[in-house]
């Protein structure tokens, strides 16, 4: 049942927000000047589910976020940026990204700047629906998994793990499950599950962004400047860059970066710049009226046509489709 709202203060929406996330189901609906606030939310015993739209106005907003036993949290952004805030670390997971996080307890804010726009799909797993899956991904020999469930808290958000088509077509089947009742509980389970392993899967390849201390291919310095590159792709996705480029660039050579690239993000420098690429024409289908055309020429692509193939590669459908269905 979807419930409508009119909240007249900066304060009472945080608080409104705040108290679904801990406790909400069903549907919640904010409309006001301070923006539109769309929510949905389902609740299992197990896990819940929660799907938002925010188009935030002229004030940033901080909802507090609160949870005092363990879980997992599997975070997903189709479009603009979320932001989270505990005691001392900003956390930020741009457009088309995902991050899986273990908590003991926690307690954060999540932000939203002035005219801020948010499309996230979040996936809260109680223990007793996580424990038995974590065991089956560590007898895989995932190190990651075996940290949760030894109580070891890890947070990926920072990580940047770029959406696959896998995973993004998991994450839609469960939002688009066409049961009810049991059948639906049973459907979204299973789907969740494999969901865990996908995840769990690119992060055990990543290793949460940390090179293997005995690796003698590349060095300190080397890590350092592979770091300094991906910031420097995130800023100027948008420009045209080679290996040749940005290893000269950055002063490290074209095998250190592609191999050290490949150990650190588990992707080569030219796809990563090219999933922001991808990951920022979907925000623009989404967020704007833009032309399909006129997306293609913002990427670089001289021919529309090109585009469409390049993004029904990444996301597994055309431009159009994915406006449609988001």
């Amino acid at each position: 049942m979807k419930h409508r709202t009119t909240i007249q203060t900066k304060g009472e929406l945080e608080n409104t927000l705040s108290d679904f996330f801990a406790e909400g189901s069903n549907d919640l609906v904010i409309e006001s000047d301070l923006g539109s606030f769309d929510n949905h939310r389902t609740v299992y015993p197990d896990l819940a589910l929660h799907r938002q739209k925010f188009h935030n106005g002229r004030q940033m907003i901080a909802v507090p976020i609160h949870r005092d036993r363990p879980c997992i949290t599997m975070i997903f952004q189709f479009g603009g940026l979320s932001a989270y805030r505990d005691k001392h670390n900003p956390f930020l997971l741009p457009n088309h990204h995902h991050s899986i996080n273990y908590f003991n307890r926690f307690d954060c804010k999540s932000l939203i700047d002035e005219m801020g726009f948010q499309h996230e799909v979040n996936i809260t797993l109680e223990e007793s629906f996580y424990r038995s899956i974590l065991a089956t991904i560590a007898d895989e020999g995932n190190k990651m998994s075996e940290r949760a469930l030894n109580g070891i808290e890890f947070n990926t958000i920072n990580d940047r793990m770029p959406m696959d088509a896998g995973i993004y077509g998991v994450v839609q089947n469960i939002m688009t499950c066409p049961y009810e009742g049991s059948l639906r509980e049973t459907y979204t389970k299973a789907q969740v599950n494999a969901l865990m392993h996908l995840q769990f899967w690119q992060l055990n390849k990543q290793d949460t962004g940390k090179a293997t201390l005995g690796d003698n291919k590349i060095n300190t310095r080397d890590i350092e400047a592979l770091y300094a590159i991906r910031d420097f792709i995130d800023r100027n996705f948008l420009n045209h860059a080679t290996l040749l480029t940005l290893s000269r660039r950055f002063g490290i050579n074209e095998f250190k970066l592609k191999y050290g690239f490949k150990k650190l993000f588990n992707t080569s420098p030219i796809k990563y710049l090219l999933d922001r690429r991808m990951a920022y024409s979907a925000d623009l289908l989404q967020s704007t009226q833009d032309a399909v055309s006129d997306v293609a020429r913002t990427m670089g692509y001289s021919l529309p046509n090109n585009f469409t193939i390049a993004f029904r590669k990444h996301f597994g459908m055309t431009p159009q489709q994915y406006r449609t269905r988001n």
